[in-house]
């Protein structure tokens, strides 16, 4: 046989049955390797035969209708249709498979007329709409993202609720001492810093146990997911950021609406109620 000359997609994906995981792995440690040697079995000869395929290029992306990876300890090689006939010349009839492939506009419709196309002609054959079963998978990671943040706005409503109502009661129980920091000469400047203060020790002190406690969880997700399925662990910094600045967001305006029914109170008044 001729020398071959390929492209090679080194990615596999398979079920590790020992360790009950879908694994992402390469064969070849490096993109340096120039040839292969491959082996066959003659059945004629009965004997193995070795032919050496020259490494074109290495890829991630499969030509149209093939996946871009392979299963465990295979790698892909993509030749040319004449090279490829020439290597299985012998026997092609059991190898030569016929599939074709077709991008439509509208998938659907093309899958209604190629069945019926193979019906009139009294043909068997097995039609897969990949657009149909992307539809479907997307059907359901829809339905899941929908209970998914259905579930954590109801809860960070809860929780903003709890917040607001923590600081309005606790504003209303302090505001003998308010009245009282006001009566000694506590201007409205120093008293808007002393609260500023506040909002943020509240601030702080919930991102203390929240965000280990967040973090945690996180790695608990990441663990009982790695048990199926073989990835790396990150943190979601978009999204942790994004929930601190929303923590300190929510403790300053609890703050300020609770602070402005008692803002303009007169200080005599309040010092009477509280004794009352």
């Amino acid at each position: 046989h001729n020398q071959l000359t390929g492209i090679i997609i080194d990615h596999q994906h398979y079920y590790d049955y020992e360790a009950k995981k879908f694994r992402n792995t390469n064969i070849l440690k490096d993109k340096t390797a120039e040839s292969l040697s491959l082996q066959y079995y003659d059945g004629d000869n009965n004997e193995k035969d070795q032919i050496e395929a020259d490494i074109a290029a290495f890829t991630d992306t499969a030509p149209f209708g093939l996946d871009d990876y392979s299963y465990m300890n295979t790698m892909m090689l993509i030749v040319d249709e004449d090279s490829g006939r020439n290597l299985f010349s012998e026997g092609q009839e059991s190898w030569d498979a016929h599939n074709m492939y077709f991008a439509a506009d509208d998938p659907f419709q093309a899958e209604a007329d190629i069945k019926e196309i193979l019906t009139d002609a009294g043909l068997s054959t097995n039609i897969a709409n990949i657009a149909r079963m992307m539809q479907e998978s997307r059907n359901i990671v829809t339905i899941i993202s929908i209970f998914s943040y259905g579930f954590i706005i109801l809860i960070s409503l809860i929780t903003i609720a709890n917040v607001f109502n923590t600081i309005s009661t606790n504003v209303n129980l302090r505001r003998r001492e308010f009245a009282m920091l006001k009566s000694v000469g506590m201007t409205d400047k120093g008293f808007n810093k002393m609260l500023n203060f506040e909002c943020i020790l509240y601030g702080i002190k919930g991102l203390m146990y929240g965000l280990p406690a967040a973090i945690f969880i996180t790695y608990l997700i990441y663990k009982s997911i790695s048990y199926g399925v073989e990835t790396t662990f990150y943190l979601p910094v978009k999204g942790i950021v994004i929930s601190i600045f929303s923590v300190f967001i929510v403790v300053f305006v609890s703050m300020m609406y609770s602070m402005s029914k008692i803002r303009d109170e007169n200080i005599v008044d309040a010092l009477r109620n509280e004794n009352l």
